[in-house]
């Protein structure tokens, strides 16, 4: 398994699904298309520890200075650009996605001395979501995630500089400031851009795309461990957002007549019981927001039932009857090869009771 410290030094799973780096060159800026800019190799130490990160550098004109990749594909489908960043002697970076005419893009300005995302813009139809985060050593992720039309035609991923914090005074028609710009520069590294909503780990590429496939984990012939007759399924993440209509963690007999699941919809978070086909328990499912953490805990005995988030008794039911001859966890449906849990997760504990109401609320702060 790959685990992540980035938001918890004792580590987290990190479940993702499968995504492709479009960006062919994602640590070489030499062979990207540019205006205005020139680019420096392997100048000083990047975030994975070794002196192969670049420069850009703006010139000394008056118009937009940046580096870029085109493509084809559906505008409608929605991507995400990414790349690291570090302020050498120039505060601002520029990221923007657009298609060939400039009349639909996505684009934001991002403060690499303060770490925020200073500024976004859309052109037409666009949506637009940017972030940022801080890896250490004044390095930051920075991320714009947005869709365009319903055409398909050919459409770039832009990273440029900007010698200011807003899309104010002159600009391109894809957003990029126009500005007299200096010799000044910022350290770049790992660009990737990948179809989603959002941001996954970084898929390294040297002249073709990558795929990384989809995490998967599940263990089976568990009966001995798993609470028979009662039980509580204990899930311990952050929320990224979804890949799929569903994310699910799963205690089951590998069909689906006999199963504790708890899932992640668009509408939230929800839990079923399922015993010899027959519905014992379902709840109401509660919202999630991206970039949260968790705990998350549904327990089951016979004519008793009940799911806690964050501290909270969120629904129960009094009527029911326990699920038969489990023996398979799985971060995925029942059987494992669909509706995967692609989360980040921190804990995940199986009881062979079904805890008490102070057990729980102690177990889900």
């Amino acid at each position: 398994p790959r685990v992540d410290y980035l938001t918890n030094t004792n580590g987290s799973l990190l479940l993702e699904p499968q995504r492709t780096n479009l960006i062919t060159y994602s640590e070489d800026l030499s062979n990207w298309s540019s205006e205005n800019v020139t680019n420096g190799s392997n100048v000083t130490t990047s975030p994975d520890g070794t002196q192969n990160a670049d420069t850009i550098i703006d010139s000394a004109t008056t118009t937009r200075h940046i580096n870029y990749e085109s493509f084809s594909g559906n505008l409608a489908t929605e991507r995400t650009l990414s790349v690291y960043a570090k302020q050498n002697n120039l505060r601002y970076l520029f990221l923007s996605v657009t298609n060939s005419g400039d009349s639909n893009c996505y684009s934001a300005i991002f403060d690499l001395q303060s770490g925020i995302v200073s500024a976004t813009k859309v052109n037409g139809t666009a949506t637009n979501s940017a972030s940022i985060i801080s890896i250490g050593d004044g390095w930051y992720r920075c991320i714009i995630s947005g869709t365009m039309t319903t055409a398909t035609d050919s459409y770039f991923s832009m990273i440029g500089t900007s010698d200011r914090s807003g899309f104010t005074g002159s600009l391109q028609n894809n957003n990029a400031p126009i500005y007299t710009g200096s010799s000044q520069s910022i350290y770049l590294w790992g660009a990737q851009l990948e179809e989603g909503s959002y941001a996954t780990s970084y898929i390294p590429t040297s002249g073709t795309t990558v795929t990384r496939l989809q995490d998967t984990s599940s263990t089976t012939g568990l009966s001995s461990v798993i609470g028979q007759t009662e039980g509580t399924m204990y899930i311990d993440f952050t929320y990224k957002g979804l890949e799929d209509v569903n994310n699910m963690t799963s205690l089951s007999d590998g069909g689906v007549s006999n199963r504790v699941q708890l899932n992640i919809s668009s509408s939230g978070i929800g839990a079923l019981i399922v015993s010899n086909g027959v519905t014992s328990f379902t709840s109401s499912n509660t919202s999630l927001v991206v970039g949260n953490r968790y705990k998350v805990a549904v327990k089951y005995k016979v004519n008793d039932f009940a799911l806690w988030i964050n501290g909270t008794e969120t629904s129960t039911d009094t009527l029911g009857d326990v699920p038969l001859n489990l023996n398979r966890f799985s971060f995925a449906f029942t059987n494992g090869t669909a509706f995967h849990f692609n989360q980040t997760v921190s804990a995940s504990l199986l009881y062979k009771t079904a805890l008490t109401n102070t057990e729980l609320a102690t177990l889900t702060t």
